[in-house]
């Protein structure tokens, strides 16, 4: 003969219903949308702030270094990140557009590239 056991299951979680999601995720982008988010220019001289001391990079393949008033910039002329928009060139380093560097409103634009001898 068998032997059969009773097994005790914790009680299900009540279904939320569709109100009830919409009442939450709508909570939830209100509270998200409340959260103080810098302005465009207060984020970009923070970005500067932060290349400045050597904690964000410029750009890909750009390693750089401030000592007082003098910026030092070396990129490993070996590399290629893939063809440009044109097809015609490498890219082998860029800040992908001008970007802002220190407090001081400085900007840095850097394009380094080379044919791709067609």
């Amino acid at each position: 003969m068998s032997k059969i056991e009773t097994v005790q299951s914790a009680p299900l979680a009540p279904v939320e219903t569709l109100e009830q999601k919409i009442a939450r995720l709508e909570s939830q982008l209100a509270a998200e949308q409340a959260k103080p988010r810098l302005k465009p220019q207060e984020l970009s001289q923070e970005q500067g702030r932060l290349r400045a001391k050597g904690e964000m990079p410029l750009g890909s393949n750009i390693e750089h270094k401030l000592d007082g008033t003098v910026l030092t910039i070396r990129m490993d002329l070996s590399k290629t990140h893939g063809k440009t928009k044109s097809g015609d060139s490498w890219s082998i380093a860029s800040t992908n557009g001008n970007i802002a560097f220190g407090t001081d409103g400085t900007r840095i634009g850097i394009n380094v590239f080379r044919s791709t001898g067609k």
